[in-house]
């Protein structure tokens, strides 16, 4: 068997394995039920010694569990199918109606409130069965990946801004960032990428580390991914925003060891990121059923990547000062490390939300 136990805010486990049980009171009533076994049911009920001092209860009747008020182990969870069949038409009601005696065929089930300090632990539990859903999706046609292609939704804004903005200039496509309202909505967050500081102690305290960062932008400039901004004056005209970034180690890599890695989803407290103001656009991604047909039609298989594919596509003017970035310049001042030089990319750059759909539709 294979079902799932929910509980509150989604909290799941998964249910393997089940038993089939009689339930009876030993005279009138007797049911046959099905039980998923778990380690755990809940946690001991009431959670605490309830004092019964306080309220008067009746000692003519026969109570489905006599010893209600002590903390015990929960050993069977009913559900709603037989909960209702388990109660009789008779309630007595105490304590200014706070306790209700509900009568069951086990005998009376003692409920309601019966000491007045607030309650800080609570139960909740419901069982899904997980068989029909996965059985469906298996099913499902568009879980395998055979569904009719739809076409592009031609409200997309994200794919109507490519199509009317994307150029080819100087030997390379040029594209611009879909924006979702205007850019003014973006707000400058210079005081967050100061945070680069921290960036800065590391670096003095690993000089390698910074030598590595330099050569990577270096090496960046000198391709025209990133530029200088030497302008000391905020641009009234275009979205300004600054990106934060870190090292990432990867020594498994032949090729790459370190990069660096933008957070465009980064924001000041109340304020929108760069991703939260642009059009990410549909997923065209190749769907992997095809792949793996395509993959086993013929005898040979190959396969290419295109270095640095994101970067290979010039972002337009008008949005590189969304994408810039804060980078100390200890070389070149020793007396203050933490002077930093301003730095923006005039590539399309992995970690904005577009970027696959702006590299996938140019090549």
């Amino acid at each position: 068997m294979n079902s799932t136990i929910v509980g509150l805010n989604g909290a799941c486990i998964s249910v393997r394995k089940g038993i089939s049980a009689e339930i009876s009171n030993g005279s009138s009533f007797k049911r046959k039920l099905n039980f998923l076994i778990v380690p755990k049911i809940t946690g001991c009920v009431p959670t605490q010694p309830l004092d019964l001092t306080k309220i008067k209860l009746p000692q003519n009747i026969r109570y489905a569990d006599a010893e209600f008020n002590i903390p015990k182990r929960i050993d069977i969870l009913l559900g709603g199918e037989i909960f209702y069949e388990l109660l009789k038409s008779k309630q007595i009601k105490l304590h200014d109606n706070s306790i209700i005696l509900q009568d069951s065929v086990f005998g009376y089930i003692v409920t309601g409130s019966i000491q007045n300090e607030p309650l800080n632990y609570y139960f909740c539990n419901f069982i899904q069965d997980q068989v029909d859903r996965n059985l469906t999706k298996f099913w499902d046609l568009e879980a395998i990946g055979i569904k009719a292609e739809s076409s592009c939704d031609p409200d997309d804004q994200a794919m109507q801004h490519f199509k009317s903005s994307v150029r080819f200039n100087s030997g390379r496509y040029e594209v611009g960032f879909p924006w979702k309202s205007h850019t003014q909505e973006l707000n400058d967050n210079f005081s967050v990428a100061e945070n680069v500081k921290s960036l800065t102690r590391r670096f003095i305290r690993d000089p390698t580390l910074y030598i590595q960062y330099s050569e990577i932008l270096k090496e960046y400039e000198s391709q025209g991914i990133i530029e200088r901004v030497l302008e000391t004056e905020k641009p009234t005209d275009r979205a300004v925003f600054y990106l934060p970034h870190q090292a990432v180690f990867r020594q498994e890599s032949l090729t790459t060891k370190m990069r660096i890695v933008f957070d465009a989803s980064s924001h000041e407290d109340g304020q929108p990121s760069l991703n939260d103001c642009i059009w990410s656009g549909e997923n065209l991604n190749p769907n992997i059923f095809h792949l793996i047909i395509s993959f086993r039609l013929n005898t040979i298989a190959i396969t290419a990547d295109i270095e640095r594919a994101f970067l290979q596509i010039s972002l337009r003017d008008e949005d590189r000062d969304a994408v810039r970035f804060l980078f100390p310049d200890i070389r070149s001042n020793q007396t203050d490390p933490y002077k930093f030089q301003v730095y923006r990319f005039k590539r399309v750059m992995f970690g904005v939300n577009v970027s696959p759909l702006l590299a996938l539709r140019n090549n």
